[in-house]
């Protein structure tokens, strides 16, 4: 895929934008509707965002997003970064793949691709002597084709996201301190009034961000598709004393 002469992944890896190790913008095999997509929508907010020459606060996202052909996911990290001169702008990594029945499970996705998450925010913040070592790096994270839960994998993070989104899912866009949200657990296990025999077809999530300043993080469920608003709403430029 990348030219290197490896064996065909059953993801398809994208990068885009500025890391310190390289001397400016580059782009990697973002051709594909979401990549471009996504790579497009942090340009954006980007000019929207402006010049932050006194950002001391790196803010970086776990992040998926529905794919467009059926059981299509999109797994990736977008942060604050730099090229090797200093010049600010975001760093976009990602990897797309089919996961059977992943829409079924969403609210653990987080936890069950842990390592795969964890994998693409070494790749970020890795030393690179060359271009090629990056790519290198990148094409041998690997994630399963299943999004199997087991008991010991259970956290109190996933059902309580799961809960609130079905009790708030007619809103184009949830967002709340992961703080918040645990030490509210009980508020949202309560369905809504007429919850039951008459529900709605439940919805489901197009793209969920989790993260932020490393000291309070954020999770932000999106039902619509994103706004280049969004990427001001998600970095949060007008508050945290910056």
């Amino acid at each position: 895929m990348l030219g290197l002469g490896r064996p065909k992944s059953t993801i398809e890896f994208s990068a885009y934008g500025k890391h310190p190790a390289f001397n400016d913008y580059f782009s990697l095999n973002i051709d594909s509707p979401l990549a471009n997509a996504l790579s497009a929508w942090a340009e954006k907010g980007t000019k929207l965002k402006g010049d932050q020459k006194n950002n001391t606060m790196i803010r970086s996202f776990r992040f998926w997003v529905k794919g467009v052909n059926k059981g299509e996911l999109v797994l990736g990290v977008i942060r604050d970064s730099s090229d090797r001169m200093g010049r600010s702008y975001p760093l976009l990594i990602m990897g797309r793949g089919s996961v059977k029945d992943w829409d079924k499970k969403w609210h653990y996705i987080f936890t069950r691709f842990e390592p795969v998450f964890r994998s693409f925010e070494d790749v970020s913040a890795s030393r690179y002597d060359s271009f090629k070592a990056f790519e290198e790096k990148l094409i041998k994270i690997r994630f399963p084709t299943s999004l199997s839960i087991h008991e010991d994998e259970r956290s109190r993070l996933p059902e309580i996201m799961m809960a609130w989104f079905r009790k708030d899912q007619e809103k184009g866009a949830l967002a709340l301190p992961v703080e918040t949200l645990l030490s509210n657990a009980d508020v949202y296990s309560h369905p809504k009034k007429g919850w039951g025999v008459f529900k709605k077809k439940e919805a489901m999530p197009g793209a969920v961000f989790l993260g932020g300043l490393p000291e309070n993080p954020g999770l932000t469920i999106y039902t619509r598709p994103l706004k280049a608003e969004d990427f001001l709403t998600l970095f949060n430029i007008s508050t945290g004393g910056e």
